[in-house]
């Protein structure tokens, strides 16, 4: 019962991928109306019309004093980046730690499939797996669902996979995203654009930086590199997707709430991070940020709203994110932690 209640409550946010044709059409017939609002775009008041100041800001870590320019050492010498498979990832994995042990197998062994799929660049067919006596308490797309909100990369490419139940199995089929983002080649290119985007971002972090020191520096670099798309979501489908996802934020460096959400996350995980996608709203819509990890609890970090505002929110308490953002998603962690929090004006 608590797992499906918190699917429930995740909807908000995953939807923005799963419907977003839906939407691009609606918008494109109604282009009259300059002025209807789409459920997944988030334009603040707050928000500068241009991230040039942001990404002109010469401003320190707020708790400490970071370069944030790239490191001449090697990430991979340093801080190494987890292959996002296996135990090295689980404990950075929020709803696959919600599971029992029949639905964590469940997870890993399809979780495993997706990153051979990935990983083969001569295949040429797109991603099936049969998941043969997953256990009675698996349920196909309750798994798919949670590998989604725990991975970026799966959210944006393998949004469209269906599921289907038979003989004691559940099949994993996709039909869609071929076309939607080309090829199986093509989707392989998109993917591995994404990871080599992030880890040129990471290979800024140094030995001497402590968790919440590379916290901040992947959300300043990711606020400097990335720009809010003004025009969504009256772009294109391609467009459309590509800004919700963490390619949008990564490679084409244009993205939106959800995008910075998605791409911080990828990041931070990739950099052996705990980070978890969150959905609310503010006074302007529905709105995507993210949760992360220190030693002495959790915090908020909205990297959407940090390029008008570089250091207001970055490690915010449940109390202080709540002054603008309200929360949405049901099962996150309390953000209570106290020694790294915003010590600004809250105003």
């Amino acid at each position: 019962m608590k797992h499906r209640t918190k699917r429930i409550a995740a909807f908000a946010l995953s939807a923005a991928l799963l419907i977003a044709p839906y939407f691009y059409v609606q918008n494109k017939n109604d282009s009259s109306s300059a002025s209807s609002t789409n459920t997944f775009t988030e334009t603040s008041s707050t928000m500068s019309s241009s991230a040039t100041s942001a990404q002109n800001s010469n401003s320190t870590n707020p708790q400490s004093a970071v370069d944030t320019s790239p490191s001449s050492e090697s990430i991979s010498a340093i801080v190494p980046v987890p292959v996002q498979t296996g135990a090295q990832m689980e404990s950075l994995w929020f709803y696959y730690n919600m599971l029992d042990s029949s639905q964590k197998a469940a997870y890993l062994e399809l979780y495993d499939a997706i990153q051979t799929w990935i990983r083969n660049d001569s295949v040429t067919q797109p991603f099936t797996y049969e998941l043969k006596n997953p256990g009675a308490t698996v349920n196909g797309d309750d798994l798919l669902t949670d590998i989604k909100w725990d991975n970026p990369i799966v959210a944006q490419y393998f949004n469209t996979v269906t599921v289907k139940e038979a003989n004691g199995s559940t099949i994993f089929t996709d039909t869609d995203d071929q076309y939607t983002f080309g090829n199986t080649q093509d989707v392989h290119q998109l993917i591995h654009a994404t990871e080599a985007a992030a880890d040129s971002i990471l290979s800024g972090l140094t030995s001497s930086m402590s968790d919440y020191d590379k916290y901040w520096y992947i959300a300043k670099k990711l606020c400097e590199e990335t720009v809010f798309d003004y025009a969504f979501p009256q772009v294109s489908m391609r467009q459309f997707l590509d800004d919700s996802g963490a390619y949008g934020a990564l490679v084409n460096h244009l993205s939106v709430c959800q995008g910075f959400a998605q791409a911080y996350d990828f990041l931070c995980k990739r950099a052996g991070l705990f980070s978890l996608v969150v959905s609310g709203s503010t006074s302007t819509g529905d709105h995507a940020w993210n949760i992360i990890k220190l030693d002495d609890g959790y915090y908020h970090v909205d990297t959407t709203w940090m390029q008008s505002n570089e250091t207001r929110y970055f490690c915010l308490t449940d109390k202080q994110i709540a002054i603008d953002h309200t929360m949405i998603s049901a099962y996150h962690p309390d953000c209570d932690g106290s020694h790294y929090a915003y010590q600004g004006s809250l105003s």
